[in-house]
């Protein structure tokens, strides 16, 4: 089972051009992808997405079409010879579509349920094909010539001096659950902190796979014992010193520094940043909507005092409002301003309008002061 997943897991990978067509015509599957990694890009034909999107796209397709690829006359004919003894198709399937499939998705997966005539554990292949996917990590997966054609790519570019910088992992004669040692040289920091990443990846599947190996056959989860976590003491660092550096800033100064007297003049400006944010939420609905005239639509101030002397405004404004998704991408970040993105480009495309609109609100800090 493991070496036929191993042989077959990435064949998803290999695109005809009529292939690729087909999947960035796909609406749902586009939409499913931008909501996930690009919620900017929502309402975007995969036409305008940079190559770098596109291609994403179709990475995190590949362990999900690998059946479509397997109905090609050639495969197809092969899996009819296949030896009556082995296997399922449909559990071969699963495994290495389980490769792409999250934890809770590998858990509720009726194909992965152990065999009992094949005394096939289709889980615990999973879980090694998963790890083994990861754990092929060293210098002998990027020859140079093969870099040499797609050099210009600087995802493939980072790909491979990070893995000519990795010695890789010493496996232990039999299985054990002690930390994976890893041994790696460094010559750039950018390439250090990439390989970091990597491994913390590798340790939180490590982590999945113990939990998942509850759900295995019994002897599996007696004989089979998965590392912790990796080691990293070998990790060297040629050329430079590293460590765990980070810039940190005085939340007080900084917003101190950004509002108040350095960029406003008076205390009470925040009343008019909240104005112009329901100004600018009021026209943008005119905008989008041809019934509504935003010259009509009510903009309202209170102001109160409550018992401790505090006063209290509230506006409330007729316009688009927010969803909750605006309000963790937006008003929740500071300096980052709706009415300069691209998600406005395409709500204003998604309501027929073709021109930019520009608001009243600049920096996106007013709701601070």
């Amino acid at each position: 089972m493991l070496i036929i997943a191993a042989c077959l897991h990435d064949l998803g990978m290999v695109y005809t051009q009529e292939e690729k067509q087909k999947w960035f015509q796909d609406e749902n599957a586009c939409r499913k992808f931008l909501r996930e990694f690009c919620p900017e890009l929502l309402g975007r034909p995969a036409e305008e997405w940079s190559e770098e999107n596109r291609e994403w796209y179709l990475r995190t397709l590949h362990p999900f079409r690998l059946a479509e690829v397997l109905e090609q006359e050639a495969w197809r004919e092969l899996f009819d010879r296949q030896p009556i003894e082995m296997a399922p198709k449909r559990c071969v399937l699963a495994v290495c579509q389980a490769h792409g499939e999250t934890v809770a998705e590998l858990s509720n997966n009726r194909h992965l349920e152990y065999l009992n005539a094949n005394e096939v554990d289709p889980l615990f292949c999973a879980l090694l094909l998963r790890l083994g996917d990861l754990l092929d990590f060293d210098d002998t997966r990027a020859p140079k010539i093969l870099f040499g054609y797609v050099a210009c790519n600087e995802k493939s570019r980072v790909e491979w001096e990070k893995h000519q910088a990795s010695a890789g992992f010493r496996f232990s004669t039999a299985p054990s659950a002690s930390d994976l040692p890893y041994k790696a040289r460094c010559k750039n920091p950018g390439i250090e902190h990439a390989i970091k990443d990597f491994l913390d990846w590798v340790d939180e599947e490590l982590g999945n796979c113990i939990k998942l190996q509850k759900r295995c056959e019994k002897s599996w989860q007696r004989e089979f014992p998965f590392p912790r976590a990796v080691l990293r003491d070998e990790i060297e660092s040629e050329g430079y010193m590293s460590g765990d550096f980070c810039l940190t800033m005085d939340q007080t100064q900084i917003v101190t520094l950004l509002t108040g007297e350095n960029l406003y003049d008076k205390p009470d400006v925040f009343i008019r940043e909240l104005l112009q944010n329901a100004i600018d939420a009021t026209l943008l609905r005119g905008e989008m909507e041809a019934d509504f005239v935003p010259e009509k639509a009510r903009i309202d101030l209170w102001e109160w005092n409550d018992a401790e002397g505090n006063v209290w405004f509230r506006i409330d404004d007729q316009g688009t409002g927010m969803t909750l998704g605006m309000l963790r991408r937006y008003f929740l970040k500071v300096g980052n301003s709706y009415y300069h993105s691209q998600e406005l480009e395409r709500d204003l495309r998604d309501h027929g309008q073709t021109k930019a609109y520009y608001g009243i609100s600049r920096f996106g800090i007013g709701f601070l002061i």
